[in-house]
């Protein structure tokens, strides 16, 4: 596995015979980016029907769905060398598996969106915000200062929807500096609070 430049705070970022690993530590969280063995348990997270009441479309999903789910987000853009797809979080103090959060390009040039699910007993906690805060917006900044690009753009903009009555996703979001731009159906007619986080020089430019 040979290692690349990457380098923010304690996230690596390696390729192997093409596939790129992401790997991350928060204080309380180990990151990485899916892996095969993580199907199983994407089984009992997005086939949840209370964990999903707010995700997407609001419904539980099922074995097929959620494994042309994961092949999409989770293996589509690693296998490419791109940063982009799911990373499964872990407790760091007995490696618990207790959710995930996403990082993928939307159809806009130079756009991504963010997400993340989180097992019913560790919401509340903080976990999903450390996850955001110390690993997923500091990367975002990181591979835009990198030259990754969507659609031929380099990243510079994050996007992310919540359910208005997710409260605590509402909240996430907003921490993370992203400004509510509107409210607007989505998933079929699900409304949705939409925000957006535009980077400021991302490549550092002076």
């Amino acid at each position: 596995m040979i290692s690349s430049q990457l380098e923010a705070g304690k996230t690596s970022l390696c390729y192997d015979s093409g596939r790129l690993f992401i790997e991350a530590f928060t204080d309380r969280l180990f990151i990485r980016s899916y892996a095969n063995e993580d199907f199983d348990r994407c089984l009992s997270l997005y086939g949840d029907v209370e964990i999903t009441k707010f995700f997407d479309h609001g419904e539980p999903r099922t074995n097929e769905e959620i494994l042309d789910y994961v092949q999409e987000r989770g293996d589509r853009y690693f296998n490419q060398g791109e940063p982009y797809g799911i990373f499964s979080v872990f407790l760091r103090e007995n490696n618990s598996f207790i959710g995930q959060i996403d990082l993928v390009p939307t159809d806009n040039p130079g756009e991504v969106e963010i997400g993340w699910i989180f097992h019913k007993e560790f919401q509340g906690k903080g976990f999903c915000s450390e996850a955001v805060l110390d690993f997923l917006l500091p990367f975002i900044h990181r591979i835009a200062q990198m030259g990754f690009k969507t659609g031929g753009l380099l990243v510079y903009k994050v996007i992310a929807t919540a359910h208005p009555e997710n409260i605590a996703s509402n909240r996430v979001i907003q921490k993370a500096g992203l400004s509510m731009y509107q409210s607007q159906l989505r998933y079929g007619g699900k409304p949705r609070n939409w925000y957006s986080l535009h980077l400021k020089n991302p490549r550092g430019d002076k």
